[in-house]
């Protein structure tokens, strides 16, 4: 009532009044004057001015002034909600204060080495603060040998760059590059070679279990090489050249082993050739009117043609196994999406690991003996024949 009594009076500019003390002041602002809120008296008899006298007799005589009790609610309710505001705004800067001005002694070393460690990393990967290049000034033979280098088939006129070159991350890389390497090696010569030298004569003979036993047995030492090619070339490798290089993009592939088909599989495990086709091949065709489908299918073709001739010029022969392959993954890309519509990202994800495992060792066990039929045809001929004999 008293502070009603003393925002009242000064907002009216009633001068015979004592002036209020510097602590009432203080205490009615800390608790939000409810005059503000409330219905008051005075701005309500002074609102219609422009009235006439009947209308504004019929105005003052509709309006009902609050009683006392809920005068006294209203000033609670604002007195309530004046102290919650007071109170939030108290917290958010207690917690600004924290996170911006920390006090001494209150962040450990190892946080604030850790810190440190962060930021430095950030530094690194900041823009190059070298001038960029406008076409045509890129047509030079240093831009395109450097293009040739780096770890990225899509050409840009500023590739993003570092500020440096880690010495210890180079080192690492290119440590895990020469032991991975020779563990391909030693796995190349210890389970691979032996298991694939048993597969000729059942497949020979096409005797189908033991067929089905040497693809299982080939499978797992197969699969295990793949997986450290696989972390070797697009972790260690590339990152040893883009590291030397100082090319600031990364990201080479995406967690495919989660994928739950193998659309998702084709899109994450190889980003530099899945961000040329799209950009080469699948969006220029969308553009001319093809469906999406028939543009799929021509990447799935092209790649199919490319992998056919990795393999048909070394090995100095046509077999199109690797193309047939290739070009199956179009209906098993369409057959694992309905299973994880109908079953689950899990089911997906399980047919992705089994077409990994199963695939690479068939196609391995195909080549190799077409090419020995090929090359050595009469000796291993003659040499099943006296295997058939002795049986």
């Amino acid at each position: 009532g008293k502070r009603n009594r003393l925002w009242s009076r000064r907002e009216n500019g009633d001068k015979s009044s004592p002036s209020p003390t510097k602590s009432e002041l203080k205490r009615a602002f800390y608790a939000r004057s409810p005059l503000k809120l409330s219905p008051s008296p005075l701005k309500l008899s002074l609102s219609p001015l422009k009235l006439s006298p009947t209308a504004e007799h019929k105005s003052e005589a509709s309006v009902r002034r609050p009683n006392r009790t809920e005068r006294h609610s209203i000033d609670e309710n604002n007195n309530v909600e004046a102290d919650l505001n007071h109170n939030e705004i108290v917290e958010e800067k207690k917690t600004t204060e924290i996170f911006t001005t920390p006090k001494k002694g209150r962040s450990s070393p190892r946080i604030r080495r850790l810190s440190q460690k962060a930021s430095k990393r950030d530094s690194i990967f900041e823009a190059n603060p070298k001038r960029d290049v406008i076409y045509p000034d890129n047509l030079t033979f240093r831009d395109i040998y450097f293009f040739w280098f780096l770890p990225t088939l899509c050409y840009e006129v500023n590739f993003p760059r570092t500020r440096r070159i880690r010495t210890g991350f180079l080192v690492n890389r290119a440590v895990e590059v020469f032991v991975c390497s020779n563990i391909c090696i030693c796995i190349i010569q210890q389970y691979i070679v032996p298991s694939v030298a048993h597969i000729l004569l059942p497949f020979y003979k096409m005797e189908l279990s033991l067929v089905a036993e040497r693809l299982l047995k080939l499978a797992l030492p197969n699969h295990l090489l793949w997986l450290i090619i696989f972390y070797v070339f697009f972790h260690s490798f590339l990152n040893t050249s883009a590291e030397i290089m100082q090319f600031a993009d990364r990201s080479f592939f995406r967690d495919w082993w989660n994928a739950p088909n193998l659309e998702v599989f084709w899109k994450t495990w190889n980003l530099p050739v899945h961000r040329w086709c799209v950009r080469h091949v699948y969006k220029p065709m969308l553009a001319t009117g093809f469906s999406k489908s028939v543009a799929m299918s021509s990447v799935f073709l092209l790649s199919a043609l490319l992998h056919e001739y990795l393999i048909s010029v070394p090995l100095r022969m046509f077999h199109l196994g690797v193309a047939l392959g290739m070009l199956a993954q179009i209906p098993l890309v369409h057959l694992s999406r309905c299973l994880e519509q109908k079953f689950g990202a899990r089911i997906g994800n399980m047919m992705v690991w089994g077409s990994l495992i199963i695939g690479q060792p068939l196609i391995i066990m195909m080549y190799y003996h077409d090419y020995v039929i090929q090359n050595y045809g009469q000796q291993i001929e003659s040499w099943i024949e006296s295997e058939t004999c002795q049986c």
